[in-house]
């Protein structure tokens, strides 16, 4: 047979079978990216209410700007303060100031709504100009970058907590010197930072990027189930636990240390600030890391039962089908409590740097001017009011001679020997 009648022939029979093929549609609160693909997307619609209302948007953009701003600022303090000191902090608290620096741009697109409208990073447009929300690919830049500050610099600050915690095991259990920590300090940046890059180039590759309807900003697994658990909630779930097992270890040898020394009479006051300070620290970040780990859960579960319906109605069967029926509505609330503690972590940052040492330094940054001027400025000032001639001054009395005659009656006396 001749090969152009196959290809006419195979042609005819797939369109065939398109034809004969009932064509599925999505809801009508969603766009079909594709209606010629009966296995396309349904993506939300720039600016529908699918899944919160307008009222619980403007809360969530209320909750963003607030809190974004007072854990930038928070996070470039602790951050200035350590440059303006590095001798002063070594490892394993040195890993505190590269938390503050993740989380100092993390909280960068949390403050996007001051500066562009919600369709402009979260939206894209197809051909005939209806907009759509993100939900794969590269579509929008604002939306890249807001993925690349919130997820890159998100699961880079997780990682610095994990090498924070290891090295704090290692100088409390294994009792390595800050020293022997600087000089393996190259291979705890390798990991933090080239992990989070690896899993962010994944997770670009694999185009599930998508923006969130609640808060505009694109990051993972805000519409597809999968994505959520295999590039957030798992990595993240395991790094927590893995510095909380390290914690628990560095403080249980401490305190075996500490009352080793109190039962030798060594005075443990130090020791007992640094585990106190120690101790907080520790809290301040596990109790929000593990509520936003819950809070993932949940949404985990919420978009489980809403990405059939939604995104994959088509795939399901279509609304002809009808297996599209929506479940309840996610409760809000839980969504802006993990805003709110997904920031919250870069605000405790600033409770490390939180003493006198620290406001002497800035003391010193801040007036160093003014500190350098001053003697120049009281030289002058007692220079002015000092006469050009200076009356000569009286020479001092000659001190008074203590002169003590020699006696005669002295027993020491010399005396003529007798000649026997």
């Amino acid at each position: 047979m001749n090969p152009d009648e196959d290809r006419h022939s195979y042609e005819k029979t797939s369109l065939h079978r398109h034809r004969l093929r009932p064509s599925l549609s999505c809801p009508h609160d969603l766009l079909d990216i594709d209606p010629l693909d009966n296995e396309g997307v349904c993506a939300y619609k720039c600016g529908a209410d699918v899944m919160f209302s307008s009222e619980e948007k403007a809360a969530a953009r209320t909750w963003m700007i607030m809190w974004g701003g007072f854990d930038f600022s928070m996070s470039l303090f602790t951050f200035l303060t350590f440059l303006i000191e590095r001798n002063r902090f070594r490892f394993p608290e040195r890993c505190v100031f590269y938390i503050s620096l993740c989380f100092m741009f993390y909280s960068i697109p949390y403050l996007f709504p001051l500066i562009m409208q919600y369709s402009a990073r979260a939206c894209d447009k197809l051909i005939n100009g209806q907009s759509y929300l993100v939900f794969s690919g590269f579509e929008n830049t604002n939306c890249l970058f807001s993925f690349v500050f919130s997820y890159y610099f998100g699961t880079a600050s997780t990682l610095w907590w994990l090498m924070f915690a290891f090295t704090w095991y290692l100088s409390a259990s294994r009792k390595w010197v800050p020293e022997g920590i600087d000089a393996c300090s190259s291979y705890l940046h390798l990991v933090a930072w080239g992990t989070a890059a690896l899993m962010t180039i994944v997770v670009l590759v694999t185009q599930k990027v998508d923006a969130s309807e609640l808060s505009g900003i694109c990051s993972v697994g805000n519409t597809d189930p999968h994505a959520l658990l295999a590039f957030t909630l798992i990595p993240r779930s395991l790094l927590v636990f893995l510095g909380t097992c390290f914690v628990i270890a560095g403080f249980a040898s401490m305190c075996r240390e500490r009352d080793s020394f109190r039962r030798r009479g060594t005075d443990t006051s130090k020791l007992d600030k640094l585990m106190f300070k120690m101790g907080l620290f520790c809290l301040l970040y596990i109790f929000p890391a593990v509520t936003q780990i819950l809070c993932d859960v949940y949404a985990f579960n919420t978009v489980k039962r809403w990405y059939p319906t939604t995104i994959a109605c088509k795939r399901s069967g279509g609304v002809e089908g009808g297996h599209c029926h929506r479940p309840h509505l996610p409760q809000a609330e839980i969504y802006h409590l993990n805003l709110m503690m997904s920031l919250a972590v870069g605000a405790s940052c600033a409770m490390w740097v939180l003493s006198p040492k620290t406001l002497l330094s800035w003391h010193r940054v801040l007036c160093c001017g003014m500190c350098r001027s001053a003697p120049q400025k009281a030289s002058a000032s007692v220079a002015a009011t000092r006469p050009l001639l200076e009356p000569p001054t009286a020479p001092p009395p000659h001190p008074p001679s203590h002169y003590v005659p020699m006696s005669t009656h002295s027993q020491n006396a010399w005396r003529p020997s007798k000649v026997v």
